[in-house]
């Protein structure tokens, strides 16, 4: 079957090009699969959609390799359950805690924080660069078990042959379904009449290769596009130096590929220019010279791309949610036309600064479930019988406890004044202060009586250091959580939220999601524990689980971040916090294997992911593609102290930028006019009033705020 591939600089079209050619076929009444990241598959279907003829697609499908392994499993019938990210969390800590006396490197860090998620994300890594227990006991012997190494790989064999024995027994890992996609795909009669189209990946790991191969043998044909300004399919000398060392690899290993199966090299498309930026002079010139290394600037000021330099974080915000303000009020643009790249430490207080200038917005991530007040409550439950009251009002203020919020601030404030114990709580009254007459004695006593009595039988049923079956202590949790009502409060939450679509959609999944956890600790810890390892395994695996954002229909900003971004089409691009460490993000050595150990075991025993020097170049790959993202505008933001009120140099992104740019010139947030939103407003007047200020503009705005109903009362 034959093999295509497009290549292109970012904005030259590649995306557009597949588009293009699937709804050709789809013209034609033929089949096709775009398969892209998993994060883009939503606005992928959404572009398709658009291009397609009469606005929809009957012979396309937009997958991503997982949901395309489900599609091909759902032809045959495949009965085997797939176990979930979450059993496998909880499955690898039984494995390492009931073998731990056989671990010779690990077995003093096993209880560390960050060790079990280490180990998850190492044997995910294992199954995708298709590494068995085989492999890693080879290597050990290769190295040698007495080695730093081979002491690591003989631990790791240990737990991860066991992992993989305990899988066998009726499921299959999660990492499995694209070794099923590749065994099935010889049988699929989707596949045999589709037309294959890989987009928005400049590289692939061991499995995916693997059903690209098969792909190829079966499909009707398979196009790749990748990123590069390249033009010859095989390039006999490339550096991982080169910015474009992945997809040089990547089109070499499919040539390759393509080879041994007896596929024939059809078409070669080489893009370029921008279709997304023809007459942008600018954008053009940013496009061809970025990684140059001795360019020699651009001869006039840019028109679209601007830089911002602020004192701090908070000016910054105040800044770029003044050019958002007057994109949408000065030049008519829709907010959905102007997207956020935030670092993640940036998620709050941009949320925050953009609600306050009325502004529309969409946080493009998930929500963990630990945020909820109803996992909040569970926690703060489990918390209570393993160390008694010392913790006692995280359940007293939860938004689902028996009392009030006032009576629990009331309460808190009362213990606090009188110095009351965690040992006072069993006490059948309570007569502190009673003598000076100063308390409510009856609503103190009525509190406290409501908040013990509600937890008395589950502290009755379970007692610290003694064990117990996974499933009594379950059954004893939705006993509290029934008692106390947490069902009729949550149907109330759910109610009220219904404006809300994020919120609704967390109120209404929260039950099933803490559902699913309890389920899956009862059918993997299915022997006896105390309520301080039960607890421990409940958090661990709650920190796992999130529920995802569905993306807004209505009108709002889109804030992204440069990991999981689902920027649509847009007009304008705002990159926030581009100073040094933040955008982009600093590679550090993490994991269980360290950089040199991971090079020495790619060149001489197995494949395993990128080193730290091939992150650093996908790292300035993506934010040359985030630069050239918009079609109008780019805005680059930075802040010269960080929130700790600390020095920050700016990224070398902004220096390349100027160095590009010589006529460029920052601009300063630093702005005489009063903020174009009352909240902001409102905030610049008082702290005018404070520092004694009585310029004209502070008057001024006292004076109207003095005159509206909804900030007279706070002046």
């Amino acid at each position: 079957m034959p093999l295509n591939f497009i290549i292109g600089q970012c904005g030259s079209g590649k995306t557009a090009e597949c588009v293009q050619r699937i709804s050709e076929l789809e013209k034609n009444g033929e089949n096709a699969i775009y398969i892209v990241p998993q994060q883009f598959t939503l606005e992928s279907e959404r572009m398709l959609i658009e291009k397609s003829p009469g606005k929809a697609i009957m012979k396309a499908r937009v997958l991503s390799f997982k949901r395309l392994a489900y599609v091909v499993m759902n032809e045959r019938n495949t009965n085997k359950k797939i176990m979930s990210s979450l059993g496998r969390a909880f499955l690898i800590r039984k494995i390492v805690y009931e073998n731990k006396d056989k671990l010779s490197f690990f077995s003093k860090v096993i209880d560390k924080q960050g060790f079990l998620d280490d180990l998850v994300n190492l044997f995910t890594e294992f199954y995708q660069y298709e590494v068995t227990p085989e492999k890693l006991l080879a290597a050990c012997d290769g190295v040698g078990k007495d080695t730093s190494l081979g002491l690591k790989l003989m631990d790791m064999y240990i737990i991860y042959s066991k992992y993989r024995d305990s899988i066998k027994e009726g499921y299959i890992a999660s990492e499995e379904t694209l070794d099923m996609l590749s065994g099935g795909i010889k049988d699929s009669p989707l596949i045999r009449k589709s037309h294959i189209f890989i987009d928005g990946m400049d590289y692939f790991i061991p499995q995916e290769y693997t059903v690209i191969k098969q792909l190829m043998l079966h499909a009707k044909s398979v196009t790749v596009a990748l990123n590069g300004n390249f033009s010859t399919l095989r390039t006999k000398k490339y550096s991982v130096y080169d910015i474009y060392f992945e997809s040089k690899r990547t089109v070499n290993r499919l040539v390759d590929m393509a080879e041994e199966c007896g596929c024939i090299i059809d078409d070669l498309t080489c893009l370029s220019g921008s279709i997304r930026h023809k007459e942008q002079e600018d954008f053009l010139y940013l496009q061809k010279y970025y990684f140059a290394k001795n360019a020699e600037g651009f001869d006039s000021v840019p028109e679209n791309i601007h830089l911002i330099r602020a004192e701090d974080i908070e000016s910054e915000l105040d800044a770029v949610c003044r050019k958002i303000t007057e994109l949408l009020y000065g030049r008519g643009l829709r907010c959905n036309s102007i997207g956020i790249i935030i670092d993640k430490s940036y998620e709050t207080a941009v949320k925050n600064k953009l609600t306050e200038y009325g502004i529309p917005v969409f946080m493009d991530n998930s929500r963990p479930i630990t945020q909820h007040p109803l996992t909040a409550l569970v926690l703060s439950v489990l918390d209570i019988l393993c160390y008694g009251f010392k913790n006692i009002f995280s359940y007293a203020k939860n938004y689902f406890s028996p009392i009030d919020e006032e009576d629990a601030f009331y309460l808190e404030n009362y213990t606090l004044k009188h110095d009351v114990g965690a040992g006072a709580w069993d006490m059948e009254e309570w007569r502190f202060g009673l003598k000076n007459g100063e308390e409510d004695v009856e609503r103190i006593n009525s509190a406290k009586n409501k908040l013990t009595e509600s937890i008395s039988e589950i502290r009755q049923k379970i007692r610290a250091g003694k064990k117990y079956g996974t499933g009594y202590i379950i059954d004893a949790i939705y006993d509290l959580l029934f008692e106390i009502g947490t069902d009729k409060k949550l149907d109330e939450l759910i109610s009220k939220s219904r404006d809300d679509q994020n919120a609704y959609r967390q109120h209404t999944r929260i039950w099933k999601e803490l559902s699913d956890i309890f389920a899956t600790m009862a059918e993997i810890f299915d022997g006896e524990t105390d309520i301080a390892e039960f607890t421990a395994v409940l958090k661990s695996g709650l920190e796992l689980c999130s529920i995802s954002i569905i993306p807004p229909t209505q009108d709002h900003v889109i804030i992204g971040d440069m990991d999981r971004s689902r920027l649509p089409d847009i007009d304008t691009l705002f990159i926030l916090g581009v100073n040094e460490g933040r955008i982009p993000p600093f590679v550090n050595e993490i994991g269980l294997f360290a950089d040199k150990e991971r090079s020495f075991l790619t060149e001489n025993y197995f494949e395993m992911s990128a080193d730290n020097l091939r992150k650093i170049n996908m790292m300035d790959l993506a934010v040359y593609s985030l630069l050239l993202k918009s079609k109008n505008e780019v805005y680059i933001s930075y802040a010269s102290f960080n929130e700790n009120g600390k020095r920050t140099l700016c990224s070398p992104v902004v220096t390349k930028i100027l160095k590009l740019f010589p006529k460029l010139t920052e601009e300063n947030a630093v702005y005489d006019s009063v903020p174009p939103a009352p909240v902001p407003a409102f905030r610049a007047m008082i702290s005018g009033l404070r520092k004694n200020e009585l310029s004209e503009q502070v008057c001024n705005s006292y004076d109207w705020f003095r005159n509206n109903k909804a900030f007279a009362c706070k002046i």
